[in-house]
């Protein structure tokens, strides 16, 4: 299978899901959302999804030995940053904060021990709970 493990590819599916599920818990506590509300929400929990998945990815490959690529690790770091900004503007404040950590995480890991990772939440088996 191409390098890929299964095991990793349901460690994916677990994470995808779980970030997906935290955000449809959000949503779902809303009331009235009026169209323009809901498609912001889509929005959000698609740039979501798709950062952690671009994130699953890149971390497989350093897994599978490819070397570090600092231009990769600065559009993650944007990524994050920006799912982040749509978080808080729907008013997902404790998530969007993680979310700017791992934005940080990736503009500089090598400043971040694992301590520093734990106490942020910002693991990806966190960043959803």
């Amino acid at each position: 299978m191409s390098g890929i493990r299964l095991r990793d590819m349901a460690f994916s599916a677990d994470l995808l899901f779980g970030a997906f599920d935290r955000l449809k818990e959000f949503v779902d506590r809303k009331d009235k959302t009026s169209a323009e509300e809901r498609q912001r929400l889509i929005e959000a929990l698609s740039e979501s999804v798709h950062v952690a998945d671009e994130t699953i990815h890149y971390i497989a490959q350093r897994r599978r030995g490819t070397a570090r690529d600092d231009e990769k690790e600065l559009a993650l770091s944007g990524k994050w940053a920006d799912a982040g900004v749509k978080l808080a503007a729907l008013g997902a404040r404790d998530l969007a904060d993680r979310y700017f950590l791992k934005a940080q995480f990736w503009a500089d890991p090598d400043r971040w021990t694992d301590a520093d990772v734990e106490r942020a939440r910002i693991k990806l088996e966190e960043i959803s709970t």
